[in-house]
């Protein structure tokens, strides 16, 4: 089995974050490992990246949706109407998806994409 470069960057990434012990006293209660008496970085680092990230994104996007519909009302409020903000990353992400999830179910094909 042949492996790319990154596959063999996150092995060598997991290895060495497993060599990291961290003693429960140091670690936030979430983290803690009460049978072996602390926890390695890689353990540490999967809980972070499954619990704490995930939701860390969502507050970071309802903060933006906020700061959005409130420059919305201000400009509404002067204007009577108000421009949209495009994201463009994240509109190019949503049509990627939009269009993988057509592919997915059937509905087209790779070919309907190139006309």
């Amino acid at each position: 089995m042949t492996k790319n470069f990154e596959q063999l960057k996150a092995e060598m990434e997991s290895a060495v974050a497993e060599c990291f012990w961290v003693p429960n006293e140091l670690l936030p209660e979430r983290y803690q490992d009460n049978r072996e008496g602390g926890s390695t970085l890689e353990r540490v680092t999967r809980i972070y990246d499954a619990e704490v990230l995930p939701n860390l994104e969502y507050q970071q996007m309802k903060a933006e949706k906020a700061e959005r519909v409130k420059k919305y009302a201000e400009q509404y409020e002067a204007e009577g109407r108000f421009d949209y903000d495009v994201n463009e990353h994240r509109q190019y992400h949503n049509e990627q998806s939009f269009c993988t999830g057509l592919m997915k179910a059937g509905l087209l094909e790779a070919d309907d994409f190139e006309e």
